[in-house]
Parts: structure tokens; sequence; C-alpha cells
């Protein structure tokens, strides 16, 4: 059987991001839904978002005001936005430079993080 790319709890972290989606109606899956699911996990880039001042609560409502609210638990048709395609290869990049065999969930901010530092230095 072939190894995924994502370990199981970068796994989790899609699945959870697809879940917060649905229930936001949304027909995509985008990077704040993959924040979304990053700060409402426990693991360790749940804990580093959380330890910049970001909670579950405040990232729904902010993405619910930003991108607004559909009906709940439609299909989505479109998949991944594009902004969160750049995420997942950009960490899978990330992951080649670090020299890991899968993505793990914290890879998806390290990786965000030095687009960051790339485009304001």
């Amino acid at each position: 059987m072939a190894e995924s790319l994502f370990t199981p709890a970068a796994a989790g972290v899609f699945r959870l991001a697809q879940e917060q989606a649905l229930r936001l109606g949304h027909s995509y899956v985008g990077s704040a839904h993959l924040l979304l699911a990053l700060v409402s996990q426990n693991g360790s880039a749940g804990q580093i978002l959380k330890g910049f001042g970001l909670d579950a609560t405040v990232t729904e409502d902010m993405t619910a005001l930003l991108y607004g609210k559909g009906t709940a638990k439609l299909p989505i048709p479109q998949g991944l936005s594009s902004d969160a395609k750049q995420i997942l290869r950009g960490a899978a990049r990330e992951a080649m430079i670090q020299k890991k065999r899968q993505i793990r969930p914290r890879i998806f901010g390290v990786r965000r993080r030095r687009a960051w530092q790339e485009n304001v230095c």
C-alpha cells in the first residue's frame, strides 16, 4: 500500500476543514477553513495559533463575516480554493526542505510564515 503524503493528523485537518466548510455552507475548502480546522485542534499547530491569540470561535465568526454563510451541508463541488491549493503545494515543498516524508499540520503554518517573510522582505 502506498504511503500517504499526509500524516494522519494532517489528513484529519483537511477532513475537519471540509466539515467546517460544509457547516458554513461554503462550496469550497479555503485557507480560512484550514485555519479554522488548525485552531480547533489541540495539536502543536493549534497550540501555536492559540498562543498568538486565535481561537476557534473568533476564527469562525471572522470566516462567516468575510465569506458569508450559505446553506449548511451542501456538497463541495469546487474542492479546494486556489489559496488552499497554494498552501498545500507550499506545505509539500516545506516538507521536502525539512526532509520529511509526510506533511504534518505544523508545516502548514511554517510554510505560510515563510511565504509571508518572502513577500515582506
